[in-house]
């Protein structure tokens, strides 16, 4: 945390996350996470952000730019975000902004706040007293086809047009058992969905079914 004194207008600032203005006390105490100025709250209205000012030798745009095209450097400052959030959210409700949001200057993150004023408000009202859950539903592996007669090993057609038939029937039952999978898959994800909703004990913020496949590609 560092004193609350002004910087010039020119200060880029990385934004973390939003909280209610009253909520000074969740400002956490730690190093600068992105090694800038350390972290501090920019008040617009109801609602402050938690920032930092940081170097714009790697956070102007045009750098900013070639930076998220690195992966390391992009894991780093994810691995940083993710902290002061965390940290944040443990002492109170908050709003994580996207990652590597900057804003020019202290007026630059109140117009930023006052932009989404209404939104951040009830995204707040939405989280409070929740705990986020990240919930994954993977597909499991599609039973193997038994194998007909006339194949080659390794699975290519036989000679003939008999084992050419042969080896496009198994092709096309191995994608509908794949395209099966992926339907209980989405549709199991939908039913739990409802079922949370339902029991008015789960919000579902988003809605995303990650498949995995074993199937070749």
């Amino acid at each position: 945390m560092t004193e609350d004194r002004p910087l010039d207008g020119d200060t880029l600032f990385y934004v973390y996350t939003v909280i209610e203005a009253s909520a000074t006390d969740a400002l956490p105490d730690m190093p600068p996470p992105l090694g800038g100025g350390g972290l501090r709250l920019v008040s617009a209205g109801r609602h402050a952000a938690v920032v930092e000012a940081v170097d714009a030798l790697h956070f102007e745009e045009e750098p900013l730019r070639g930076h998220l095209e690195d992966l390391e450097w992009l894991s780093a400052v994810a691995r940083a975000h993710h902290g002061v959030v965390a940290a944040v959210g443990g002492a109170t409700t908050t709003v994580p902004m996207r990652l590597a949001t900057v804003c020019r200057g202290e007026e630059g993150v109140r117009r930023l706040l006052a932009g989404a004023d209404e939104r951040i408000a009830a995204a707040l009202d939405r989280l409070a007293g929740a705990q986020e859950w990240g919930v994954k539903l993977y597909a499991g592996p599609p039973p193997a086809a038994p194998a007909a007669g006339g194949g080659t090993e390794g699975g290519g057609p036989a000679a003939g047009a008999s084992g050419g038939r042969d080896y496009l029937r198994r092709r096309l039952k191995d994608r509908d058992v794949r395209e099966a999978s992926r339907t209980r898959a989405a549709r199991t994800a939908r039913d739990l969905h409802q079922i949370g909703r339902a029991s008015g004990r789960v919000r579902v913020l988003t809605d995303v079914c990650i498949y995995r496949w074993w199937a070749d590609h």
